[in-house]
């Protein structure tokens, strides 16, 4: 039986990629680390989140679209305070991975390769092989590619919501131009970041998980297979 691929630590997770890059570019940051310029904390800030996407992929040998596009993500906002551009990219920036991600939902679909799977279809969490093998063997796999047609169609609004919160979120917050003051730039980005998490990513996930909730009684009631033998131990 091939090894499961090891699961993520979700609290190092949220620590390198939430919590300490925000102390860092917070005012409790600059003060505890003044001898730094604000560009050289905002390198600093940027090098956890970007160390841990390398050291996870390395641990567990695979890199999902969230990951991908989050690791992305990292790396132009530090472009965005680095280069000193006007802070209306920085919020260009935040729309466009969830408008990106909401409308390559929609055209994955129809090119029938479902991106809706990086979300729903888990192999660090899903027995696939099995629930393909079982599905196969009802002759029902066509109920599964409407499952995720399914899917699609919730989840892609989703992320063009978010693309506009993000949106409307940053614009508020985030005015300090970096090339006039890159501390006041710097907080106002760890204010934010721990902003958004809460009032945005946080009901994102929630959806998620009903979602999820949906889409495994529907795997379940098409593969006859019960939970257990759905999820890995």
């Amino acid at each position: 039986m091939p090894e499961s691929p090891k699961k993520e630590n979700i609290l190092v997770n949220i620590a390198f990629n939430l919590v300490i890059p925000g102390l860092i570019l917070s005012d409790y940051g600059r003060s505890a680390l003044a001898f730094l310029s604000p560009e050289q904390r905002l390198v600093g800030a940027l090098l956890f989140p970007v160390a841990y996407f390398v050291f996870d992929y390395i641990r567990r040998r695979q890199a999902n679209v969230i990951s991908m596009f989050g690791f992305a993500g990292t790396l132009l906002s530090g472009v965005v305070g680095l280069m000193k551009l006007d802070p209306f990219w920085f919020a260009v920036k935040e729309a466009t991975f969830p408008a990106v991600i909401g409308a390559g939902l929609y055209l994955s679909q129809w090119a029938g390769k479902p991106l809706v799977k990086a979300f729903v279809w888990n192999e660090t969490l899903l027995h696939t092989d099995r629930i393909n093998a079982a599905v196969a063997a009802r002759g029902r796999t066509a109920e599964v590619d409407r499952l995720f047609a399914w899917c699609t169609n919730w989840l892609s609004p989703a992320f063009l919501i978010s693309a506009v919160a993000h949106f409307l979120l940053a614009r508020y917050m985030v005015t300090a131009h970096p090339e006039i003051s890159g501390d006041a730039f710097n907080a106002q980005l760890s204010k934010f970041n721990f902003t958004a998490w809460p009032s945005i990513l946080l009901p994102s996930m929630g959806y998620l998980i009903w979602l999820m909730i949906k889409f495994m009684k529907g795997l379940r009631d098409i593969s006859g297979l019960s939970e257990d033998e759905l999820y890995r131990g």
